[in-house]
């Protein structure tokens, strides 16, 4: 049986990828400070901060052959607010992490969940793996920075480490971010959201996301950044009345108050070759995966 480790195990990615190798009969080591239960035989849970634990007996006790790194910070306007914070949870954990593989002389290979939020405003879309990087929040920053972490260790240390920079990850599950927020305004009659709504995004349901790590977890590539998304630009507008037509409100309540958040960036869409070349295909559509996902906002009464 293969050994999995997730750490960031209770968080939205974490939990889904879980559940995920647990039905591919893997066994699942996962890692958070929140306490995470799932009834599986074949799933364990180590509860511990591992900004401040020690986390070397861990690595020596299960060996694992796969480790896919999910605890960060994930958010931009919390880094903004407390960049330090985003620091220590996203580049001194990671940091830690491969310094103590390298100690203990164990090379399992890690997936790294790095974020579009790297790329900053680009200069051209779509934006590709070898495209500026040029962050434009604390935690884009921070994401590059680890980045570098993992690519020190690919080239000096020889460990298989495959970066994935993630774009609009959504899903049921998720309660924060543009779904969640407009969801909440819906219930408080004031749908304003930030922005013109023509800033765009490049969206992918959590079950294309673990599609996409799983590829990448069992593929023979010397590529070892990945973009993750579905090559396609979608308003901010145009998401937010599908939203509405599945809610059955008029469009007319929709509102933009003209004000881009700091750090948030304006035009996003991906270039995929490398996850395609792999096998990638999208799934789930936009459509679909908001109908799903306004589906769990009601079975759960939120």
């Amino acid at each position: 049986m293969k050994t999995i480790m997730i750490t960031g195990v209770s968080g939205f990615i974490g939990s889904n990828l879980a559940k995920y190798y647990l039905s591919k009969k893997y066994r699942v080591i996962g890692i958070s400070r929140n306490r995470f239960n799932l009834r599986n035989e074949n799933f364990e849970f180590i509860e511990a901060d591992l900004s401040k634990d020690k986390i070397e007996e861990i690595f020596i006790k299960y060996i694992p052959q796969y480790i896919i790194h999910c605890a960060s910070s994930a958010s931009v306007g919390a880094s903004v607010e407390n960049p330090e914070y985003d620091f220590e949870s996203s580049v001194s954990v990671l940091y830690k992490i491969l310094f103590t593989l390298k100690k203990i002389d164990i090379k399992p290979k890690f997936i790294f969940l790095s974020s579009a939020a790297v790329y900053g405003n680009p200069k051209k879309i779509p934006i590709s793996e070898d495209d500026e990087i040029n962050p434009i929040s604390p935690y884009g920053l921070n994401k590059k920075i680890c980045e570098d972490i993992c690519k020190y260790f690919i080239k000096n240390e020889y460990m298989d480490i495959k970066i994935l920079r993630i774009f609009s990850v959504y899903g049921m599950g998720l309660k924060k971010q543009i779904f969640w927020d407009i969801n909440n305004k819906i219930k408080n009659n004031n749908l304003e959201l930030f922005g013109t709504g023509s800033e765009t995004r490049d969206f992918l349901n959590v079950e294309d996301l673990i599609q996409s790590i799983d590829l990448i977890l069992n593929a023979e590539s010397k590529e070892y950044v990945f973009n993750i998304a579905n090559w396609e630009e979608i308003t901010i507008r145009h998401l937010a009345e599908i939203f509405l037509k599945n809610r059955k409100l008029s469009y007319d309540v929709l509102k933009f108050n003209n004000i881009v958040k700091c750090g948030d960036p304006l035009n996003w869409r991906a270039d995929i070759s490398r996850i395609k070349a792999i096998g990638y295909k999208k799934q789930v559509d936009i459509e679909d995966g908001i109908k799903k996902y306004i589906n769990w906002l009601d079975e759960n009464k939120f």
